[in-house]
């Protein structure tokens, strides 16, 4: 058994509690500050697709990702026992539906939806926290469609992330009066995802200029100029260019009032 899903207490069944599932690196289920006791592999996959499609979903869809090779009729037997299971492992219901589709039991609350939330908002903040791009981290199904299924998930949401940093990369870099330490999050939060966004590298250029640190903006020039040539074998783009000579220009702006 996976330590990961171990027992750490009993979930009293007469008690309704304001569930956790937690998909951002290794999955995990809580409640009132404590781990759930949920053993069940197939039980975290079951959820874990429940919570990231966030609607109803057919069972036989689910039977196919959860078990490929099993027969119809036995796939739709295994989902009732995993859904009892939980239920008795959890204390509630963990899904709501009839004969033909399931989808999470009301009372649930999940990482991965707060995140997309926070990107549709612009809370680029919320964006930030280390395992914000993880994705059940580590977690895996034997028999591949559970498996291929998370893969494109993992994939579509670290572009998403992408996306959502790089717009408020963008909106910040290039103002007047801007807020360098965010500006140098977002640049190395950026990076980590994508090492070429020039988006990310823009703004560590950018954060670097408004804090009058010549050297780190030719280092973050220079880190952008190679990274594009390995990767692409293209030079910066014109607009990073162009970010660069007004990032120097502010930085020589003083020197040159104090040199007259």
């Amino acid at each position: 058994m996976n330590p990961n899903l171990s027992l750490v207490g009993e979930a009293p069944a007469a008690l309704h509690l304001h569930l956790h599932l937690h998909l951002h690196g290794y999955p995990r289920a809580g409640a009132a500050g404590r781990v759930l006791p949920l053993r069940l592999r197939h039980g975290f996959a079951l959820l874990a697709l429940l919570a990231e499609r966030g609607r109803p979903v057919a069972r036989d869809e689910l039977v196919a990702l959860l078990w490929p090779d099993a027969a119809p009729g036995v796939g739709r037997a295994r989902l009732r026992r995993l859904l009892h299971e939980l239920q008795q492992q959890v204390g509630q219901p963990v899904a709501d539906g009839d004969a033909q589709v399931l989808a999470l039991a009301r009372g649930w609350h999940c990482d991965l939806h707060a995140t997309r939330c926070a990107m549709q908002a612009g809370d680029w903040r919320a964006l930030l926290a280390p395992q914000a791009a993880e994705l059940m981290s580590g977690f895996t199904i034997p028999g591949g469609a559970f498996d291929d299924w998370l893969d494109g998930c993992r994939r579509e949401h670290r572009a998403a992330l992408a996306r959502a940093l790089e717009r408020a990369a963008r909106a910040l870099v290039g103002a007047d009066v801007g807020d360098d330490d965010a500006a140098e999050a977002l640049g190395l939060a950026l990076l980590r995802l994508e090492p070429c966004a020039e988006a990310g590298h823009g703004a560590l250029i950018w954060a670097r200029a408004q804090r009058h640190d010549g050297a780190g903006v030719e280092a973050a020039y220079f880190a952008a100029a190679e990274a594009l040539r390995g990767e692409y074998g293209i030079a910066p783009s014109p607009r990073l260019e162009a970010l660069y000579a007004a990032a120097r220009e502010r930085i020589a702006g003083p020197a040159l009032a104090l040199a007259a």
